[in-house]
C-alpha cells in the first residue's frame, strides 16, 4: 500500500516478486522499497526495485551469492530476512544447530563476514541447562529491533 499525502487516498503497489518465486520480502535498499526473493537454484538473491509507484515499475538486479544457502559444514541452510541499515543482506539458519550464526552479504564489496553466538546451543550450555536430549528449535532473528519498555 502507499498513501497520496496531496489526495489522501491509499493504493495499492502491485508487487513483481509474487511471481518470481517462493515469499518476497519487502525491505528498505539505498532508500527505496524493494522486494527480495531467494533463488536456491543459482544460489542468488533476486532485488527488485520499485522505480514509479504509480506505473508499478519496478527494475530486477540479481546478485550471485558467492556462497550457496546450503553450508555443508554445519548442514544448514540459510535463509535471507532482510537488508541491514548499511546496505548488507541478511541471513540466517533455518534449523537451530550447535552453531548459530548470522551471515551478512555486502553486494557493493562482494564480501561475507559472519557473527557467531556462542553459549546458545553448545554442548556445556545445553549440559548445564538439562537440555542434552532435548530437540532445538529455531530462534526467531529480528531486523533492526530497538529494545524498550513500550517494546512489551
Amino acid at each position: 500500500m502507499s498513501f497520496d499525502v496531496r489526495s489522501e487516498e491509499f493504493h495499492v503497489i502491485k508487487l513483481p516478486c509474487n511471481n518470481s518465486g517462493p515469499g518476497g520480502i519487502l525491505a528498505s535498499y539505498e532508500g527505496r522499497l524493494v522486494c527480495v526473493t531467494g533463488n536456491a537454484a543459482d544460489d542468488g538473491t533476486i532485488l527488485w526495485t520499485l522505480m514509479d509507484a504509480e506505473k508499478h515499475e519496478w527494475s530486477r538486479r540479481y546478485f550471485p551469492i558467492p556462497i550457496p544457502y546450503y553450508d555443508r559444514s554445519v548442514e544448514t541452510v540459510f535463509n535471507f530476512i532482510g537488508i541491514t541499515d548499511a546496505g548488507e543482506f541478511v541471513y540466517v539458519p533455518n534449523r537451530f544447530r550447535k552453531l548459530y550464526y548470522v551471515l551478512y552479504y555486502d553486494p557493493k564489496r562482494n564480501k561475507f563476514h559472519r557473527v557467531e553466538f556462542k553459549g546458545i546451543a553448545d554442548d556445556e550450555s545445553r549440559l548445564k541447562h538439562g537440555l542434552v536430549n532435548s530437540r532445538l528449535y529455531n530462534i526467531p532473528a529480528v531486523m533492526n529491533h530497538i529494545e524498550s519498555l513500550r517494546s512489551f
